[in-house]
């Protein structure tokens, strides 16, 4: 054995529950922007850019960027 085992997991496929959580960790929610002009925001985990043309526009945001964008007041989550 090398690397202290850490090749051990070479070859292996992921489970079910591992494919399913990278799935969910990127799965999207919708934020609305009301504020009057435009608006861009940079995700703090995915650190992707966001742009909102202008009141009411509407986007598909990461998941994982979905607290750091609820602490915007002109943004809102769409149920």
């Amino acid at each position: 054995m090398c690397c202290g085992g850490a090749r051990t997991g070479l070859g292996q496929r992921p489970t079910r529950t591992d494919q399913r959580a990278a799935q969910d960790a990127g799965a999207a929610l919708r934020f609305t922007y009301i504020g009057p002009t435009s608006l861009s925001v940079v995700g703090s985990v995915t650190r992707r850019l966001y742009r909102f043309e202008g009141t009411g526009a509407t986007l598909a945001i990461d998941r994982r960027d979905a607290v750091g964008l609820s602490a915007v007041p002109s943004l809102r989550r769409e149920e």
